[in-house]
């Protein structure tokens, strides 16, 4: 963890963020209300965004592994959207979250755990699959290595480490930045959070002696784009995600690694 970092204060920010996730187009400021209308938001979106890089993340998932594992764990699970995504891939579905509020939306198949991921409790290698989505930019402040070391730690030898996550490099970045400084934050996001260049997160799994360790672009096109052209730019980027100079460019990407 990197040096005079209060973890404790950072904890507290996440719960924070959980807490004022609901109705966040009815929040103050001209700009938040102009983001959060149907002009840039639309639940109908999520489905060429964020939910598209779910499906490349069953998918990518599904090529790695041969059979139904016993056990896989979603750190964190949240209000537990991942779920449909990862449950045919193991016959007991874990999940660990900060945020107890969050976790009452879960399916009730997950076994749920409220915790912090940098000191699960679990035992030493107990997970067959870990599955990580959207978090790693939460903790760029942080570092990844003492996440990674625990992770590590709790997965089976030879198991199976999955993250989706966003990529510095995407375009689109270089608007969204400068509107989230120039107008307080109107995106809702943690102080912090940001995203991150993919050469970051695979420094760090070869620090903490992952192996196999490797990536691919998972969607091209941000939830903030209109669907017609949202479809456009998902046929477009379909066969250049496996290409590792240009997958970097993408709004998300995954990452997968084994344990040593």
């Amino acid at each position: 963890m990197k040096k005079s970092f209060d973890y404790e204060e950072k904890k507290k920010k996440e719960l924070e963020w959980y807490n004022s996730l609901e109705n966040q187009s009815e929040k103050k400021g001209f700009i938040r209300k102009i983001l959060y209308s149907p002009i840039f938001w639309s639940n109908e979106r999520r489905e060429y965004s964020y939910s598209y890089g779910k499906r490349r993340m069953f998918d990518f998932i599904n090529r790695k592994i041969d059979k139904k594992v016993e056990r896989l764990l979603i750190a964190p699970v949240g209000y537990g959207d991942d779920y449909g995504y990862v449950k045919d891939f193991a016959k007991h579905i874990y999940g660990i979250d900060l945020s107890e509020k969050a976790t009452k939306y879960c399916p009730k198949e997950i076994s749920i755990k409220i915790g912090d991921i940098l000191n699960t409790e679990y035992p030493n290698n107990y997970f067959d699959i870990i599955v990580s989505s959207l978090f790693f930019h939460h903790i760029v402040s942080v570092g990844f290595v003492p996440y990674l070391n625990e992770f590590n730690r709790i997965l089976k030898e030879g198991g199976l480490f999955v993250i989706l996550d966003f990529s510095k490099l995407y375009p689109l970045n270089a608007f969204t930045k400068p509107i989230k400084k120039i107008c307080q934050n109107p995106f809702a996001e943690i102080e912090d959070e940001e995203p991150f260049r993919p050469k970051f997160l695979l420094e760090s799994l070869e620090k903490t002696n992952f192996v196999d360790i490797n990536w691919e672009g998972a969607n091209f096109s941000h939830c903030s784009i209109p669907i017609p052209i949202a479809k456009v730019i998902n046929f477009l980027t379909e066969p250049i995600i496996n290409n590792k100079f240009l997958s970097r460019f993408a709004w998300l990407v995954l990452y997968s690694a084994r344990k040593n």
